[in-house]
């Protein structure tokens, strides 16, 4: 990869890295995007949780009884979406997902979440369930307190953690006197950069 492209490269994993730590950071919630068999492509904004550049790795922390574990189940194909306006700079990454659900992982992932954290995943419906009025979906004695770290425990039946091993990345950087554009793609055991049209 020459130069140039090697910089980038270098700036999207530090870019993406800064925002899992920075809540304020426009990348920390992405779009990502999943294929439905009955409704095709689904798409939902979440927070990223953890870039692990040397493993390829993206993740994000979702209930399990959701509808897009179900179609990553079916098809783990995958493709997140970054943009920050003040930037002007989006990046689309994909790659194929690995669900944790009650494993090693996931337990060391509950334990570090935070306890009004651990309230979603207490919700008595799956997510998505058809209801008659609006609801919080949460049990009615944590609707206006944080859960105790016992009283959160029932939730990690929930919790799935979502790992995406990245095969492509894309760089779009928009500016006024001409937008730049590069992909890079894991092939051969490595990360190979190109330039690309706008």
């Amino acid at each position: 990869m020459n130069t140039a492209l090697q910089e980038i490269f270098d700036s999207v994993w530090r870019a993406m890295e800064h925002a899992v730590r920075d809540r304020h950071d426009a990348f920390h919630t992405a779009m990502i995007g999943t294929v439905s068999a009955e409704r095709g492509p689904q798409m939902r904004a979440v927070t990223m949780r953890q870039a692990v550049r040397d493993q390829r790795n993206l993740c994000f922390h979702t209930d399990a009884r959701a509808p897009k574990v179900a179609e990553l189940q079916a098809d783990a194909r995958i493709v997140w979406l970054f943009y920050d306006a003040t930037r002007k700079l989006q990046i689309r990454a994909n790659g194929v997902a690995v669900l944790h659900v009650g494993d090693e992982l996931a337990r060391e992932r509950w334990q570090a979440a935070a306890l009004i954290s651990r309230r979603a995943y207490l919700a008595p419906l799956p997510p998505s369930e058809v209801v008659a009025d609006a609801h919080p979906n949460l049990p009615a004695n944590l609707l206006h307190r944080v859960p105790t770290a016992e009283e959160s425990a029932a939730g990690f039946d929930n919790f799935c953690v979502v790992v995406c091993h990245l095969r492509e990345i894309e760089w779009l950087f928009l500016q006024s006197t001409g937008h730049q554009r590069a992909r890079f793609t894991w092939q051969d055991e490595a990360w190979q950069g190109s330039w690309l049209a706008p």
